[in-house]
């Protein structure tokens, strides 16, 4: 468990195409793929010119993919393309650990205790979960000690927490604090 810094850019002069940053498999090139797929469905939603996907390529990077060959980072993936496109910032200090659909329901993946507790070793004690992971999520309570996590059903849920300027939680019975 730990980081992976995820990058995202609308590159100008393009035709709409996806590049990808150094990818190992399948799994995680098709999770790209939803995620400029959800971009262009929400483009109006979201306040982003629907041009912008005949006139630029779209670059998407984790920063490592070595070890995994998942979609654990997809939430993350679309919060960047997200904020690169509609140029609002994303808050620091959080983190994010979710795979999502093309309608922007997030799913489950594995290891949260693992990446949960090795991005609290560097020093990030604000997460973002799915909702559906509550459960896992509570089996480790007393590992998550002092930790700030927030469940969430949609992407909607982390882009208003997370995109400056930004938003309260969707409701208090959302937010989970382990102390």
């Amino acid at each position: 468990g730990g980081t992976m810094k995820i990058e995202a850019a609308a590159i100008p002069f393009g035709e709409g195409k996806l590049i990808k940053g150094f990818l190992l498999g399948d799994t995680a090139q098709e999770s790209h793929l939803r995620t400029l797929t959800f971009v262009k469905m929400n483009a109006e939603k979201y306040g982003i010119n629907p041009e912008l996907f005949k006139t630029c390529d779209f670059y998407l990077s984790a920063q490592s993919y070595e070890s995994s060959n998942g979609p654990s980072a997809g939430i993350a993936q679309a919060v960047a393309l997200i904020s690169a496109l509609t140029k609002r910032a994303v808050r620091p200090g959080w983190a994010i650990a979710g795979a999502m659909d093309t309608c922007g329901t997030w799913l489950p993946v594995g290891g949260y205790r693992a990446k949960i507790l090795g991005t609290a070793a560097t020093g990030i004690n604000n997460f973002i979960i799915p909702e559906c992971a509550r459960p896992t999520i509570e089996a480790l309570a007393k590992d998550l000690q002092g930790l700030n996590i927030v469940f969430a059903v949609t992407i909607d849920d982390a882009l208003n927490l997370l995109l400056e300027p930004a938003v309260p939680v969707r409701s208090e019975e959302t937010l989970t604090k382990y102390r």
